[in-house]
């Protein structure tokens, strides 16, 4: 993340460029917080490891929503819900049929 708030000091007009380095930076992060809750998902029991796994799954959006309601950016926070949605139906969808077996 370093790397992207010094890219936006320097290129500030390079909103692709940024947006790419802040991808690459929180990718790692979102595998650590993944195995993190499995982890944890082994020694609670799967109710309280999936109520966890969902829980910290939405907090990109929790803290997106709450640092642009901050700044009264109010289209910011409806597209990242949104965004949530749209990316997280196709996954939910998957689960529901796999888990039906065959």
């Amino acid at each position: 993340m370093p790397v992207a708030l010094i890219g936006a000091r320097l290129v500030s007009h390079a909103h692709t460029l940024l947006f790419g380095l802040s991808v690459l930076a929180i990718a790692p992060l979102a595998t650590l917080l993944s195995h993190a809750t499995e982890s944890v998902a082994e020694k609670t029991g799967d109710a309280a490891g999936g109520l966890l796994n969902a829980t910290l799954g939405n907090l990109p959006e929790l803290v997106i929503a709450v640092a642009a309601l901050r700044v009264g950016e109010y289209w910011r926070v409806k597209g990242s819900i949104a965004g949530a949605i749209v990316t997280n139906t196709p996954v939910y969808a998957r689960s529901i049929v796999s888990s039906r077996g065959p």
